[in-house]
């Protein structure tokens, strides 16, 4: 009883921290036309892959607007940056390999959908390449708090996890952040869900359960290949349980790996 208590008052604060934050994201508030198009693709059940990838590999305009993350590296702009994006950089993190490990994720999902055929792979890619969004929130607007984060997990204090480190730190997580962020720009509910529950989908609501399983797995993958940021993924091993309810082998899951390399660097040429 007192620990349900003490989880719905833990989950009350997250959310107000999470309100307060987006308020002040007036700079991203506005969607770019490319994020209107793709929102309108992922309602149309006539869409193809190809739609979807034409907008995500192809236009800047749409990267920028949602991974818009102050940092030379990703912009390729002569300038300083400033001191705590520096730091994060020195760190280990910038937003290039965000956005590497976006890919991954939405290519690994995507031929994770393949091969279990419960969700679109076209669904699948976009939502792999929206899970880690809520990053940016923090990276963007709580700077000097996500530097303690990556500070934390470079330290390797007794083993704290990314998101146990959000916790502490911030109070609440990237699946939070993301979750929020989904509300606020009025993306479909699928992506909010995989936002909020991709780390844990067996307890996701049941509507879009299979697609953030997918998402999950997906991250995993991407994680043992070793593709861009990783650190925000709790374990490199995939709970059985995920793997039996998305009706997939360890064949299937190692087939993927093998292959996720290469099909990344062909989505980011």
């Amino acid at each position: 009883m007192l620990a349900t208590q003490i989880a719905q008052e833990s989950a009350c604060d997250s959310s107000r921290i999470v309100d307060a934050t987006l308020k002040h994201l007036e700079g991203l508030a506005t969607l770019p036309h490319s994020t209107m198009e793709i929102m309108r693709l992922a309602n149309d059940s006539q869409a193809m892959v190809d739609d979807f990838r034409k907008l995500i590999d192809h236009d800047m305009s749409l990267s920028s607007g949602l991974l818009r993350v102050v940092n030379s590296s990703m912009y390729g702009l002569p300038r300083q940056v400033d001191s705590i994006e520096q730091a994060i950089t020195l760190l280990g993190f910038n937003a290039t390999e965000l956005w590497t490990h976006s890919v991954a994720v939405g290519v690994g999902a995507g031929m994770l959908a393949t091969r279990h055929r419960a969700i679109k792979p076209d669904e699948a890619y976009l939502a792999g390449i929206l899970h880690d969004i809520g990053i940016v929130v923090e990276f963007q607007l709580l700077k000097a708090k996500f530097e303690e984060v990556i500070q934390a997990i470079v330290a390797g204090k007794q083993g704290e996890t990314f998101r146990a480190a959000e916790l502490r730190i911030i109070g609440a997580t990237h699946d939070d952040f993301g979750a929020g962020l989904c509300r606020k720009w009025r993306f479909p509910m699928a992506f909010e869900q995989v936002a909020d529950w991709h780390h844990n989908p067996l307890e996701s609501p049941s509507a879009h359960r299979v697609l953030t399983a997918t998402i999950h797995v997906a991250d995993v993958l991407a994680v043992r290949a070793d593709l861009g940021y990783t650190r925000t993924v709790d374990s490199p091993e995939i709970d059985g349980a995920v793997l039996d309810f998305l009706k997939l082998h360890l064949s299937d899951v190692d087939n993927v790996t093998q292959r996720l390399p290469a099909a990344v660097s062909a989505a980011l040429a």
